[in-house]
């Protein structure tokens, strides 16, 4: 049974694992015809096999509705923390910039850590100023990227059942 799946060409790679493993076709019971040798087989295995990754991640994604990480170099970011966080603590690290992006959804901050896109967030002030970009080492902090907001104060109305009473 082993030996059938060894010697069967793979979908992907268009040959069978023993060939790739070994370099030669297996010998079996149904060989009769001579064994040809073929030279430079495996630059067009090799791309024969990303053209098939590349479609298949393509459908995976399409089918998974995987977006494009819209995060850009000079972005102030927050990194959700990977652990457990208790109650009172915040999830969310200070805000970073993103200093480079080394693969597709992968990023280096300011801080020297590499991050995926998974968890980080953008901070409302998108970009740095242009006018301080230059500058190294300004510290911003959070209360002045993102404007102070204050609950509105609600209006405390007496119950209706105490219209017909005389309040002192």
């Amino acid at each position: 049974m082993l030996q059938n799946y060894r010697a069967t060409p793979h979908a992907t790679t268009s040959e069978s694992p023993f060939k790739l493993l070994r370099g030669r076709s297996m010998r079996t019971k149904l060989d009769i015809l001579p064994q040809s040798d073929y030279t430079g087989q495996y630059e067009e295995l090799r791309s024969r096999v990303a053209l098939r990754q590349a479609k298949s991640k393509s459908y995976t994604d399409k089918k998974r509705g995987a977006k494009a990480p819209k995060l850009a170099v000079g972005d102030k970011v927050r990194i959700r923390k990977p652990f457990h966080v208790g109650k009172g603590e915040r999830q969310y690290t200070d805000p970073v910039s993103v200093q480079e992006q080394t693969r597709y959804s992968t990023f280096i901050l300011s801080d020297g850590k590499r991050w995926n896109a998974n968890r980080l967030s953008l901070c409302a002030g998108r970009a740095e100023d242009p006018t301080r970009a230059g500058t190294a080492g300004s510290n911003t902090s959070l209360t002045e990227t993102v404007p102070n907001r204050t609950a509105p104060q609600r209006e405390h109305k007496p119950p209706a059942w105490t219209k017909d009473y005389v309040l002192k």
